[in-house]
């Protein structure tokens, strides 16, 4: 009987480090080539999770048998800095000039994390945060203006002078900015390219806000509670592996080469509707400096609707410039909250 128990445990154990071998294989594996890694990617920090108590439960019983688990993790660890950080910075000085203070934010249209909150105060609150935090770039998501309150005018008496809005629309991603912009020919639904004058130098600037799952209210419902149907769950996985598919193409066919084509220093920031395990944050973070990585602090979660996230608004930066400092900033204007990094100009760097 004990043979039996232990030959289940192990196999169940193996079972648990495959899947999370799985899950990180999307630094190499494409969603075309392979779904379900990408998929798996999801739960990505649970799998670590799972696999540390494993060597827990195995150390108890004083059994080689830990080694399997902690060999996974130790493989795999690279992934684990992407979720959590440790000593770095969110002091952000408001008074200092040499330094470019960069926000995303998916205001989802100032209705708040339940949609109760009316747009027009959802969008007095957004001027509240913006006189604190005083970012210098506005990169805004799902932003659409409110019938009564004056924000356009409000935004451009704070100094935000530039704007530049897919199709020239103000409305879905619009970026703002104190700097002068230049509009920049490309990019598709859910992205507008910019380039900024910032001091003496001109950077790319890329919002993004990469397509959503579009789960109805009760597959939201279902996976806020894991409460599922066989209906239900394949509506889920097959929506999932369609936005997963949409993400690659957006990344193979506009992202990737505006990042790569550039004359000019890159910044990216948006709601990329992807975890650091996905297969767009891996490929994107071998080219540019996730924000988070530089100087985040602790575990970092984005989005507070209903159903389970971690973080999937992420602000990219290429070498050339120092990330001084990195904050998620709690707020209650919409189901995501708002991201800010300060980024300095590496002399370091040409």
């Amino acid at each position: 009987m004990k043979k039996v128990l232990r030959f289940l445990l192990l196999s169940l154990n193996l079972v648990c480090v495959l899947l999370l071998l799985l899950s990180t294989l999307t630094e190499w594996v494409s969603p075309s080539q392979m779904s379900l890694p990408s998929l798996l990617s999801y739960v990505c920090p649970y799998l670590f999770v799972i696999n540390a108590l494993w060597v827990v439960f195995w150390l108890c019983f004083v059994r080689k048998a830990f080694l399997i688990s902690l060999a996974a993790i130790l493989l795999r660890m690279g992934f684990i800095p992407q979720y959590v950080q440790l000593g770095g910075s969110s002091e952000v000085a408001v008074d200092d000039a040499s330094v470019l203070r960069v926000m995303t934010f998916n205001v989802h249209g100032f209705r708040g994390p339940d949609d109760t909150l009316s747009a027009d105060s959802g969008a007095a609150r957004f001027v509240a945060l913006l006189h604190r935090e005083q970012p210098d770039v506005l990169s805004l998501e799902e932003f659409t203006v409110p019938r009564r309150y004056a924000l356009l005018d409000t935004l451009q008496a704070m100094g935000y002078r530039y704007r530049h809005g897919a199709r020239d629309r103000m409305a879905g991603v619009v970026l703002f900015s104190k700097y002068p912009v230049t509009p920049v020919a490309g990019g598709g639904p859910g992205k507008v390219y910019t380039d900024i004058e910032w001091r003496q130098h001109t950077l790319r600037f890329v919002s993004v806000h990469l397509n959503s799952y579009r789960f109805t209210s009760n597959e939201t419902l279902n996976l806020s509670s894991f409460n599922y149907n066989d209906t239900s769950a394949r509506s889920i996985f097959y929506k999932m592996r369609e936005t997963i598919a949409w993400h690659e193409r957006e990344w193979r066919d506009d992202l990737q080469p505006m990042i790569v084509s550039s004359p000019y220093p890159v910044v990216v920031a948006g709601d990329f509707n992807d975890t650091p395990a996905s297969y767009i944050y891996q490929q994107m973070s071998k080219l540019l400096n996730d924000a988070f990585v530089k100087q985040g602090r602790g575990f970092c979660t984005t989005y507070h609707g209903q159903v389970p996230s971690f973080r999937i608004d992420h602000i990219f930066c290429s070498d050339s410039f120092y990330v001084q400092a990195y904050r998620c900033i709690a707020s209650d204007i919409s189901d995501h909250y708002p991201v800010m990094a300060v980024l300095a100009w590496n002399t370091d760097k040409p």
